[in-house]
């Protein structure tokens, strides 16, 4: 279809009367555009939409150690492990050790 676009916008020379007949947005058609003129007609298929940086990277395997100690030796919950962790330059979520946790399947702490 992109490079069908691409065809119809250079007959008409237009890209409001292409966006029009192919209905699509103006914003659209330019972004494919220039992604031709960078890239080349090969480089009109789908990008991947993965994010570059991934949140699972975050957590290494000397935190989950780290992580899982905390919880075994001070019986602390999932916030206060995140807060210990933040005041040693750790930037974790409180949602982020309880998933590390969960994974190692620990059981809750019951007061």
């Amino acid at each position: 279809m992109r490079q069908k676009w691409l065809g119809i916008y250079t007959e008409t020379g237009s890209v409001t009367k292409t966006a029009l007949r192919c209905g699509i947005a103006r914003s659209t058609l330019y972004r494919w555009i220039n992604r031709e003129k960078e890239q080349g007609k090969s480089k009109l298929s789908d990008k991947s939409k993965r994010p570059s940086r991934l949140a699972n990277m975050k957590v290494t395997p000397g935190i989950e150690t780290i992580i899982l100690n905390l919880r075994e030796t001070r019986k602390w919950g999932a916030q206060r492990i995140a807060n210990y962790l933040l005041r040693k330059r750790i930037k974790l979520s409180a949602m982020t050790v309880w998933r590390v946790l969960k994974r190692h399947q620990v059981k809750a702490v019951v007061q």
